[in-house]
């Protein structure tokens, strides 16, 4: 039985037809049926093959008993897809142009991105230029940008060239002004055509360098309690890692470059010398120092009390005698309180205050006795007390020494 095929036949024209001349499937189908009719005869294939005369594979050698040919077409007429996908995965380093190939020996990838960036830090101030060139097609393919999978709009156009086998060859840029929140992103091109069944892809991975920034995961100002415990931590954005310093007010306290890019600094217990302004600074080579402060107030009790006054008076019941108690530094400023052999005394003269140490503050307060001999012995004292804590007492003895003149009572008063 003799069966004649003029090429292309019915059932091989209904499938060229619904796979749009993808030439290697048409001829897989085509050679298929001839296998499976083999039994019933020999079978003909005629008409006018591209394969016959151009320069494209037409049978499997070994296997197929075929003439030789002579290759005088080198066009080809069917529709040409992208590659197969390949997908190039390259860090970025600052500075200099990378070109992204593939490595494998007479391989073309459809997708192919090219970089060139000029800055040395990712300030968001420099340009990134990203070009991403397709391999040849037929038609043209499109390119698509994306960042993982946001995608991208690029305002810049296609750039064409010939390409292999009748085909064009596509690029289009895609210009980036990369942050330190960019480092680690994938920028990918996607290619494909009408004859693509998936995207062909391309990615490069941003590998960036970026100076510190220094943030402190404290408010800016901050009231301790003297004896309690806090840590302060100070968080560095950079890479690479930044040396990391801590200092109170000038003096340097702590230092180091930990990979984590964390410097804790502890007040175990707090202090009331632990009052004043941190600074946490960092430096990584790149840029300028980054630096963030934070203030502490530490809230503590007063510790002494201290009382002057006239060493020397005559204690007749007219003189009067002024003592003065003035509270060490404390925070919040202190009450005084006076009194005169445990008896607590209302103090008739005016309070003022002034600045102590550790940002605290010292106040005056002013008790003004008349004394008699009856005083003679007497136990004056002050304390001072806050909502942290009081101080301890001072006292004085009232000493009066009695002496006659003329009929007169003289006293006087050792304090």
């Amino acid at each position: 039985m003799v069966r004649f095929c003029n090429t292309p036949c019915i059932q091989a024209k209904r499938l060229q037809r619904r796979i749009k001349s993808d030439n290697s499937t048409f001829y897989d189908t085509l050679l298929s049926n001839v296998y499976l009719l083999q039994s019933i005869g020999q079978i003909f294939i005629f008409g006018d093959f591209n394969s016959r005369i151009g320069n494209l594979d037409d049978h499997i050698s070994g296997i197929h008993v075929i003439p030789d040919r002579d290759i005088i077409d080198f066009d080809i007429n069917a529709y040409v897809k992208p590659s197969d996908p390949v997908i190039q995965t390259l860090p970025v380093s600052v500075g200099g142009t990378v070109e992204v190939s593939c490595t494998t020996t007479g391989c073309r990838p459809a997708a192919n991105i090219s970089w060139l960036y000029q800055g040395s830090t990712a300030t968001g101030q420099t340009a990134l230029t990203l070009t991403c060139t397709t391999g040849s097609s037929n038609p043209a393919s499109d390119i698509r940008w994306k960042n993982g999978s946001v995608t991208l709009s690029s305002n810049r156009p296609y750039m064409e060239t010939t390409g292999n086998s009748n085909g064009l060859v596509r690029s289009q840029q895609l210009i980036l002004h990369p942050t330190r929140y960019m480092d680690g992103d994938g920028i990918s091109c996607e290619v494909s055509n009408a004859e693509s069944q998936s995207d062909v892809v391309d990615t490069i991975t941003l590998s960036l360098k970026y100076s510190p920034l220094v943030t402190i995961q404290e408010q800016q100002q901050n009231t301790l309690r003297e004896g309690e415990s806090k840590q302060l931590p100070c968080e560095v954005n950079s890479k690479p890692s930044a040396t990391i310093k801590w200092y109170h007010g000038n003096s340097l306290i702590i230092q180091g470059t930990p990979v984590s890019n964390v410097l804790n600094y502890s007040l175990t217990p707090v202090k009331r010398t632990h009052y004043g302004t941190y600074i946490c600074r960092a430096d990584n080579g790149i840029g300028s120092e980054n630096q963030e402060k934070i203030s502490i107030t530490v809230r503590f009790k007063p510790l002494t009390t201290t009382i002057t006054g006239n060493s020397n008076v005559i204690a007749n019941g007219k003189n009067t005698l002024p003592l003065v108690c003035t509270s060490g530094s404390s925070n919040p400023i202190s009450d005084i309180t006076w009194r005169i052999n445990s008896v607590i005394t209302p103090s008739n003269g005016s309070l003022s205050d002034q600045s102590g140490e550790y940002g605290g503050m010292k106040r005056r307060r002013r008790l003004t006795l008349t004394p008699t001999r009856d005083n003679d012995g007497d136990r004056i004292s002050c304390e001072a007390n806050n909502s942290i804590g009081t101080s301890g007492k001072k006292t004085v003895e009232l000493n009066l020494r009695l002496k006659f003149v003329e009929k007169k009572e003289k006293a006087f008063l050792d304090v």
